[in-house]
């Protein structure tokens, strides 16, 4: 327990004790037989309460995974240009008050599996190749709000970062770069190129905001169900038609090859990929 909280403790019991010797002196003065000196202690535990008041709005202890802005009713801007670091710190009782800001690492997930990203249910993104596939896309964010701007996190964004900056900053990039590929090459000779541009547009984004990216990853579902009819094994180079993790799984719904199926088969245009079974 620190100091602060200990103070704002100390004020409520005192109000809790004046009110009640408030009652204490009223209730022996109704019955004639007055308290000595009841109404002289009644201000003093009054006094002590305001006290106890002031210093506990005006003690704030800030956490070292947090930063503080201290918004403020006497200063020009209506709030102080320093940041209030870790530790106890003062404000003006009454005229001040403020705002914490976490800055350890939190992570932002957009996941196909229902229970697995911040929203329940299918939260994929939906993006759009240069040759006008649709494909589906998990990515995971991991971000911090830099020490040193979180007067101008306040500022643009407040407390609404995640929803209002991340999640449709993250889809947009990521419809983006998508688009500047062919699916051929989506899933598989310019993966990670992509996964490095997604990469590099969220960092030099986030910091614009104040924010650091320090981790961004995406990876690719592709729904047969959803392809054109002429997406078929023959616009497909032969070194797709062997990756071993290009099968249908229904339970993930991702492309997904069993480990007992032949390296080479060809993925048709139907709902979902068949295999050819072997001659008898």
């Amino acid at each position: 327990m620190n100091i602060a909280i200990l103070t704002q403790g100390l004020a409520t019991l005192a109000w809790i004790v004046t009110v009640g010797l408030l009652i204490l002196v009223l209730s022996r003065a109704a019955r004639n037989r007055p308290m000595k000196k009841g109404a002289m202690i009644v201000i003093v535990a009054a006094v002590l309460s305001i006290l106890f008041t002031t210093v506990s709005s005006g003690l704030v202890f800030i956490k070292p995974e947090e930063r503080g802005v201290v918004i403020s009713a006497v200063a020009p801007k209506g709030y102080r240009e320093e940041i209030l670091q870790p530790g106890l710190r003062w404000v003006i009782p009454f005229a001040e008050n403020v705002v914490r800001y976490p800055i350890g690492r939190e992570n932002y997930t957009m996941s196909i599996a229902p229970s697995e990203g911040q929203i329940a249910g299918d939260d994929s993104i939906t993006a759009r190749t240069a040759d006008g596939q649709e494909i589906f896309v998990d990515a995971s964010i991991i971000y911090s709000v830099e020490p040193s701007q979180v007067i101008q996190v306040h500022i643009y964004w407040k407390d609404t970062y995640v929803e209002g900056l991340i999640r449709p900053l993250s889809r947009g990039v990521i419809r983006d770069v998508v688009s500047q590929y062919k699916v051929e090459e989506v899933v598989t000779t310019k993966r990670l190129e992509m996964a490095e541009q997604f990469r590099t547009q969220m960092t030099e984004k986030l910091a614009a905001n104040g924010l650091i990216c320090m981790i961004s990853s995406c990876a690719i579902s592709l729904f047969p169900r959803n392809m054109q009819p002429q997406w078929n094994k023959n616009r497909l180079p032969s070194s797709w038609l062997s990756k071993p993790n290009l099968w249908w799984n229904s339970a993930s719904r991702r492309l997904n090859r069993p480990a007992n199926l032949p390296k080479a088969v060809p993925i048709r245009s139907s709902s979902k990929p068949r295999v050819p079974q072997k001659p008898a």
